[in-house]
């Protein structure tokens, strides 16, 4: 993604983006359903994992969006839009929102600082074990005494 294109986006454009990456994730959850059903697990693991990351970096340009440009300028959007575990953690937090009102949004913020924190925190791992189980099913591990290794269902 085009970091200086995030920046120069009008909001309009920004929400284009977010529903592009909604729509894409959605067909990479189709696409993991599919290889799931034809007993592709390990891959179809990775697809899902993805599909959760593109949700979370559909949030991230939500939050980019809401911005006022002067300030979206100085945001970390390499951060928010490459860091994969990040977005995981976007995705994950979308997935477990409940779809009553209010949303996970407006829970966090009325959380005090602490507690939101360690919601967020919680994730952190989850996340980061996911990524690395969505790299083993689709990467080829070359390290000493692991080459070659055969993919296996997480």
């Amino acid at each position: 993604m085009d970091l200086r294109s995030v920046r120069a986006a009008e909001r309009a454009e920004l929400a284009e983006c977010v529903f592009a990456a909604a729509r894409n994730a959605l067909a990479l959850l189709g696409d993991a359903e599919a290889l799931a059903a034809r007993g592709s697990r390990a891959r179809a693991y990775a697809l899902a994992v993805l599909a959760v990351e593109e949700s979370g970096k559909a949030a991230c340009l939500v939050a980019l969006a809401l911005l006022p440009r002067r300030v979206r300028t100085r945001a970390p959007a390499g951060r928010l839009l490459r860091w994969h575990q990040l977005k995981l953690v976007g995705g994950m937090l979308i997935a477990t929102a409940t779809f009553e009102l209010p949303g996970v949004a407006a829970k966090l913020a009325g959380m005090p600082a602490a507690q939101a924190a360690q919601v967020v925190s919680s994730l952190g791992p989850g996340a980061d074990e996911a990524d690395r189980l969505k790299r083993r099913a689709l990467y080829v591990d070359g390290s000493p005494g692991k080459f070659p290794r055969a993919l296996k269902a997480p």
